[in-house]
């Protein structure tokens, strides 16, 4: 998927098991490849042959390549020469028509034809269809896809969405919609004790738990200081932090002369107020 282009073309899914493949076109390479194996994760794949083949050997027996990159303009006439050429129908492939002319090229029916399409189709519609599924049913269909992914990667293909993502940053648009997002959002227990675990033994370096405290307004436990320079220049310090980093001081150095512990750091002298 990392690899797959997002512009128009032509394309080809393998069963690399039984060597049988499937032709076809879009103008988004990208989505449609999405749009392929979500539907056969789903089982809902309009192509029968093709979902039997995914259902018997797994989405990691099927690879997704592009044959050509092709103008919007010309894809139904090469669509029609590779399928000419290459022949994927019956024993050989998956296609089931044998003439290009995919409804997915930005085609539009007219309220007739899809009309017709729909009485059509009467009686091949599901009795459920309208119908909306209870409390009960709708937890039952969530805790069954709890910790499934929409697609399953094999770990290689994860590893390369992981480092093409590495160091990738995010826009200010991004943050605003992720946090909008995350707006009232509760932590179950099992994920509040997990994130618990994972920070216990965990310290903030000495900035951060500065820039913590002075975000939550508290006050409490801070300390002021009477710091003297070489020159013999004082300075009321409440942010010990702050004064060392515009100073090119060591905070750590400083508080152990305002404790007694240095007589000074750098010629700097400290006490507390």
């Amino acid at each position: 998927m990392i690899s797959t282009p997002e512009g128009s073309g032509i394309y080809r899914i393998t069963c690399i098991i039984t060597g049988k493949f499937y032709i076809g076109s879009t103008k988004e390479l990208r989505k449609r490849y999405q749009n392929h194996f979500g539907e056969l994760q789903r089982k809902t794949h309009n192509n029968r042959k093709l979902q039997h083949a995914f259902n018997k050997h797994g989405i990691n027996a099927f690879t997704f390549e592009v044959i050509e990159l092709v103008l919007p303009a010309f894809l139904l006439e090469r669509e029609q020469y590779w399928l000419d050429k290459l022949q994927p129908f019956g024993t050989k492939g998956f296609n089931i028509d044998r003439f290009a002319g995919s409804t997915r090229l930005g085609y539009t029916f007219s309220p007739e034809s899809r009309e017709k399409m729909r009485i059509s189709h009467m009686g091949q519609v599901s009795p459920n269809r309208g119908k909306k599924a209870s409390p009960e049913t709708r937890a039952k269909q969530s805790a069954a896809k709890k910790g499934k992914p929409s697609v399953d990667f094999t770990p290689e293909v994860r590893a390369k969405i992981s480092a093409a993502n590495l160091g990738r940053e995010v826009t200010p648009e991004t943050r605003a919609k992720l946090r909008v997002a995350s707006t009232g959002r509760k932590h179950s227990k099992e994920a509040r004790a997990k994130i618990a675990a994972a920070g216990t033994g965990r310290k903030l370096p000495t900035e951060a738990r500065e820039k913590v405290r002075l975000a939550q307004g508290n006050t409490n436990g801070a300390k002021d200081y009477i710091v003297t320079s070489p020159e013999g220049v004082e300075y009321t310090v409440h942010c010990l932090t702050e004064f060392c980093k515009e100073h090119g001081l060591t905070q750590q150095c400083l508080s152990s002369v305002a404790s007694g512990k240095r007589k000074h750091h750098r010629g700097w002298a400290a006490r507390l107020l």
